[in-house]
């Protein structure tokens, strides 16, 4: 099924799963719809488009893209793809996504945006108060002060919040996410998840960006609250605050790295309106298929959430 976006489409599988494309490729789906060969489809790139360069290998991408999400005959498609990362689904948030999404649209534009901005803002005092107040956490609390009931409220409350918090916005577009649990990344690792594969459907670039960063600005609020309260309580409920601080910082910036499939990354490649953007930035030869200022400004992204991430593990491990 093809979706329109900015300088092309997206082109997208029965399971969901879409490829992004351009102007060039275009040409090619009318071929490949009827069947065709690579090299007859390399020979009319070469005849179309006479000052490209690396045909063959850019031709071998955009195939292996189409492979690997199904859409072509005889694929194992997305679900080879994704038994790699196997998935147990523990809930469907739908229902209650819905009715929080239906809270939130009763009240004013206006003042969802001021709310937004004001509970951000928040959030970052509560977490400035606490770095001058004395108590600064450190990442090395996590291992030498493990303190496990931040862990059982990292784990059952701020984790669900944000899979949850991806629904609801998802739901304000009219998407649905009907699938919330846990992966196995690597066939090992678990990673909590909500499938928000269908947020190709969202035509606005704000819309689709504010779905993946809904999640991040939930542990950002969680830290915020946690922040607040080891500044303001005493004892071990600050001692589990300052943890709980912690893990939610760590998560900020697990999720929002751009280096890797995450948060963050959807949320710029929404705001580029380009699905593939991450690929393109971080690929030399394939970044010629991207806008060099959205590659520019992704790749200045990167840089910046490395250089911020060095600074607050050293600010949190040794201090200045």
């Amino acid at each position: 099924m093809p979706v329109e976006r900015t300088g092309g489409l997206l082109l997208v599988s029965p399971e969901d799963v879409a490829v992004r494309v351009g102007a060039a490729a275009l040409e090619l789906v009318p071929l490949i719809r009827e069947g065709t060969s690579f090299e007859r489809l390399a020979a009319l790139l070469r005849t179309r488009h006479p000052a490209a360069g690396d045909v063959d290998a850019q031709l071998a991408v955009f195939l292996g893209q189409l492979w690997h999400a199904g859409l072509l005959e005889g694929a194992p498609g997305a679900r080879a793809r994704r038994s790699s990362a196997r998935r147990f689904r523990l809930v469907d948030p739908d229902p209650l996504a819905r009715r929080i999404a239906a809270a939130v649209g009763l009240l004013p534009a206006r003042v969802r945006r001021v709310a937004l901005a004001a509970s951000i803002a928040a959030a970052a005092a509560a977490l400035g108060w606490v770095a001058s107040s004395g108590q600064r956490p450190r990442v090395s609390d996590v291992a030498h002060r493990f303190d496990p009931y931040a862990l059982a409220l990292f784990v059952l409350v701020v984790i669900p919040l944000h899979e949850l918090a991806h629904a609801v916005a998802a739901r304000r577009t009219g998407v649905a996410v009907t699938d919330i649990g846990v992966l196995l990344w690597k066939r090992v690792f678990p990673t909590p998840y909500s499938d928000t594969s269908g947020a190709y459907r969202v035509s606005g670039r704000s819309a689709r960006a504010l779905i993946a960063f809904a999640g991040p600005l939930v542990d950002l609020w969680s830290a915020g609250v946690a922040a607040a309260v080891a500044v303001t309580a005493a004892g071990e409920p600050a001692h589990a605050a300052l943890y709980l601080v912690v893990l939610c910082g760590l998560a900020v910036c697990f999720d929002v790295n751009p280096m890797f499939p995450s948060d963050g990354s959807r949320v710029l490649e929404a705001l580029a309106g380009d699905e593939l953007l991450r690929q393109r930035a971080l690929a030399p030869r394939a970044a010629g298929r991207a806008r060099p200022a959205a590659v520019r400004a992704y790749r200045a992204a990167a840089l910046l959430w490395i250089a911020a991430t060095a600074a607050t593990g050293v600010w949190l491990s040794v201090g200045f």
